[in-house]
């Protein structure tokens, strides 16, 4: 089955399945995920980045997935510059 996949505009805008959401409502949703597979060591997170992203941005999903206890995530970057998307 397909993870959850943040993707994150070049204007540090987070979007998850055509969204806007916050860091908070994305890590809420990798909780439910971790929850719903019964540890967060099987949420499967791809966090896709335009590459014009702000890295605060990139790094406060990071500190987010971190706290969670979720071991292991993948990064992407959107090399087009058109911001991420679904």
């Amino acid at each position: 089955p397909a993870g959850l996949i943040i993707n994150i505009t070049a204007d540090g805008m987070l979007v998850i399945e055509r969204e806007e959401v916050s860091v908070e409502e994305a890590l809420a949703m990798v909780s439910v995920e971790a929850f719903e597979r019964g540890t967060s060591r099987a949420v499967d997170v791809l966090v896709r980045a335009d590459r014009s992203a702000p890295l605060s941005a990139v790094n406060g999903v990071a500190r987010g997935l971190v706290k969670l206890d979720v071991p292991e995530w993948r990064l992407a970057t959107d090399p087009s510059g058109r911001g991420g998307g679904p």
